[in-house]
């Protein structure tokens, strides 16, 4: 048979390996109850107990799973991008005619 007496806040809170305050919180987020005898505040073996097992933090599960099967990944697609935005730089280059000073027929400029 375990020993269920009420027992202080402080003791309790040193037997648990905690703070009166954070007991008191406890109690506010209505996991903890508390007995007031007197001036002084109480709690049982058996409510800690219960209260360590409310506060269990359940590990989360993954939100999604990703599984990847697609052929073309984003880097992938950007370089088939720059690969395309490059040929058509190269089609625009032999397509269009030189210009510079040297190569400008004297007789095609007006003016002169």
């Amino acid at each position: 048979m375990t020993d269920d007496r009420p027992m202080r806040l402080k003791d309790a809170a040193e037997e648990y390996g905690m703070t009166v305050s954070t007991l008191r919180a406890e109690h506010e987020r209505g996991r903890l109850a508390i007995y007031r005898i007197g001036k002084s505040d109480y709690t049982k073996r058996s409510d800690m107990d219960a209260m360590v097992d409310l506060c269990l933090v359940e590990p989360k599960a993954p939100a999604s799973i990703v599984i990847r099967r697609a052929v073309n990944t984003a880097s992938e697609t950007a370089r088939a991008s720059l690969d395309s935005a490059q040929q058509a730089l190269i089609k625009l280059r032999n397509t269009s005619r030189n210009t510079s000073r040297p190569n400008i027929d004297p007789s095609s400029v007006r003016g002169r």
